[in-house]
């Protein structure tokens, strides 16, 4: 393995080691949300599937665009249930949000067209906030505080995404910096919800 980024080594062996600990839990989603995050970080830190930005400058990884569509509504479909959501047309729904959110954020990180990133950019934070105005809806009388939890650790990464993009040619995080706190946000959002999800 890379030993480029600490930060990201550490969140591997963290998610390695929470499988088990929400599996001992019988948390058996929360625990193939860390399986999932465990090998999209060993094909990070194994540089595999590596996307390059304007100028070969920006980098990012396939691997963690794989990761989000899996994740992140396996932890909406977590919600959905604790909050005895049972209309088929709602977890449809916002699941296909949820995964359009995190696809325009990939056709981003493909383009090398300024204009074309941040329209995708823009398209992805519009399902963002359609996908959590719903989440509120259904959910808040029941559980506000993991709804909350979601809305604001999920916040933090369209943030970091444009700052590891923008300005240009220099952008305001480098790409060490980008992914190590994309990798702590991830052990965040991912094992802290874990922590907080009702048994």
């Amino acid at each position: 393995m890379s030993t480029t980024n600490p930060t990201q080594i550490t969140a591997c062996v963290l998610f390695f080691v929470f499988i088990f600990y929400f599996m001992a839990r019988k948390q058996y989603l929360v625990s193939a949300i860390c399986a999932v995050a465990f090998a999209s970080y060993v094909a990070m830190n194994m540089d595999v599937g590596i996307l390059y930005g304007k100028d070969q400058q920006q980098k990012d990884y396939v691997a963690r665009y794989v990761d989000w569509s899996i994740t992140t509504p396996l932890l909406l479909l977590t919600l959905l249930r604790a909050c005895r959501i049972q209309n088929p047309s709602v977890y449809v729904l916002v699941l296909t949000l949820d995964v359009m959110m995190i696809y325009m954020g990939y056709l981003g990180a493909t383009t090398d067209h300024t204009e074309k990133r941040d329209a995708f950019f823009g398209v992805s934070c519009v399902f963002y906030v359609v996908l959590f105005a719903l989440v509120f809806w259904w959910c808040a009388k029941i559980h506000l505080g993991l709804c909350f939890f979601l809305f604001f650790a999920w916040m933090v990464y369209p943030v970091l995404w444009y700052l590891h993009r923008e300005p240009d040619p220099r952008p305001y995080l480098s790409n060490d910096k980008y992914n190590a706190c994309v990798a702590a946000l991830d052990v965040f959002s991912k094992v802290g919800y874990g922590m907080l999800l009702p048994l």
